[in-house]
């Protein structure tokens, strides 16, 4: 199944908004050493990451219970 046009630009649009912000929230990190920095961004990046599935999953779960 897809979805309708208006829906797959909205969610489109929603996504790169949240990339963006995802970015910003991954690369605050205050890391003491700078050694550390890029792991804790990369971590960052991994835990936001997985947030957002699980709420895509979650959204298309819905979607598709609405439909029966």
């Amino acid at each position: 199944d897809e979805l309708p046009d208006r829906e797959a630009v909205l969610l489109a649009d929603e996504q790169q908004k949240w990339l963006k912000d995802r970015d910003m929230k991954a690369a605050g990190g205050e890391a003491r050493a700078p050694s550390l920095r890029s792991v804790e961004y990369t971590a960052g990046l991994a835990d936001l990451t997985r947030e957002r599935a699980y709420e895509l999953a979650g959204r298309y779960e819905e979607l598709m219970q609405a439909e029966k």
